[in-house]
C-alpha cells in the first residue's frame, strides 16, 4: 500500500521521516497472555472469550498484579530517520507531496513523524 501526504514545502525539498509500527507483536496484553499458564486462566469468568481490551477490566486480580510488573519485551519504538524528496503536487496547488510504501498486518497501524532536520529537536 502506498500512503501519500500533501505538505506545504516546495517540490524538491528533502524531508526526514521515521515511523512507529504498532500491532499484535507490540501489544503488551497480547504478549503477556502468551505466557498464560493455561488458556483463559488469567481472564475473568465472564470475559474468557475476550483476549483484548483493557487489562483492568479483563484480567483477574492475580493476573492484573502480574501484568502490572510485566515489562513488554517488544514495545513500539520509532525507526531510524530516513530521507525522502518531495514531489510536485498533481492538482496544481501550492506545496508538494511525499509518498511512502508501507506494509501492515491486520489490526495494526504506523505513526509517522516528518521534519526538515532528521532529529527530534
Amino acid at each position: 500500500m502506498s500512503k501519500g501526504w500533501k505538505i506545504q514545502v516546495p517540490a524538491g525539498t528533502t524531508l526526514y521521516y521515521r515511523d512507529l509500527a504498532y500491532g499484535e507483536d507490540q501489544n503488551k496484553l497480547q504478549i503477556f497472555l502468551k505466557g498464560e499458564p493455561t488458556k483463559n486462566a488469567w481472564l475473568k469468568d465472564n470475559l474468557k472469550k475476550y483476549r483484548n481490551g483493557d487489562p483492568n477490566h479483563t484480567l483477574t486480580e492475580t493476573a492484573k498484579a502480574a501484568y502490572d510488573t510485566y515489562t513488554n519485551p517488544d514495545s513500539a519504538t520509532y525507526s531510524v530517520w530516513s530521507s525522502i524528496v518531495t514531489e510536485a503536487r498533481t492538482d496544481g496547488k501550492n506545496g508538494s507531496t511525499v509518498k511512502i510504501d508501507i506494509k501492515l498486518p491486520s489490526f495494526a497501524f504506523k505513526k509517522f513523524e516528518f521534519n526538515l532536520t532528521g532529529s527530534e529537536d
